[in-house]
């Protein structure tokens, strides 16, 4: 009888255990995204400043080239 509950014990922890396990990979896998979704909030900051500066570049190269023609 007591070697049943013992083992009723271990099991139960073990159980315990194994869903700290896995909540702890669902975290890490949480973590992951976020810092991915960051990463791509930042790519995509990047990109709208390369636009943008493309942007004002060719409108430089063009006023330049109005300046010429006149």
């Amino acid at each position: 009888m007591i070697a049943l509950r013992a083992l009723i014990i271990d099991e139960m922890i073990s159980i315990v255990l194994r869903t700290f396990f896995i909540g702890e990979k669902i975290l890490i896998a949480l973590r992951a995204l976020f810092i991915g979704e960051k990463i791509l909030i930042a790519l995509r900051a990047l990109f709208i400043g390369a636009y943008f500066f493309s942007n004002v570049w060719n409108f430089f190269l063009d006023s330049a080239k109005i300046d010429v023609i006149k």
